[in-house]
C-alpha cells in the first residue's frame, strides 16, 4: 500500500510540475495511469491488507487538494476542443454555402416565351 501510494503522489507531483503546458495526451495518459493505481489501491483496501489509515490521510489529503486544478486544466482543454470543433463546423457551413447544389451532369434548357 505504501508503494502504491508513494507512486501516486509522485505521479500527481509531476503532472501537477507541469500542468501548465501539458497537452490532452499529456492529460490523458496521467489520468489513466491514476485510476490504475487508485484501483490498485482500492483493491488491496478491499482485501485488508493494511486496515490501518493514519500514515496515509496527510498523503492522500495533499493529494485530493491537487484535484481541482488537475480538472481545472481538463476543463480549460475541453473548452479549446469544443472552440476548435465549432470553427470547425462553421469553417465547413461556410464553404458549403459556395458549393453548387446541384449535379454538373445536369442540363438545363431555357425557354423563350
Amino acid at each position: 500500500m505504501d508503494k502504491l501510494i508513494n507512486e501516486l503522489d509522485a505521479l500527481t507531483m509531476r503532472f501537477v510540475d507541469r500542468m501548465d503546458q501539458a497537452t490532452y495526451e499529456e492529460v490523458e495518459e496521467f489520468v489513466e495511469n491514476r485510476e490504475k493505481l487508485v484501483l490498485s489501491i482500492q483493491q488491496k483496501w478491499s482485501a485488508g491488507e493494511n486496515p490501518d489509515v493514519e500514515p496515509y490521510k496527510n498523503k492522500v489529503a495533499r493529494i485530493l487538494s491537487y484535484d481541482s486544478a488537475i480538472t481545472a486544466v481538463i476543463h480549460r482543454l475541453k473548452q479549446e476542443a469544443e472552440q476548435h470543433l465549432g470553427k470547425t463546423a462553421q469553417a465547413k457551413m461556410q464553404r458549403t454555402a459556395y458549393e453548387p447544389h446541384f449535379t454538373p451532369d445536369a442540363y438545363m434548357f431555357d425557354q423563350k416565351k
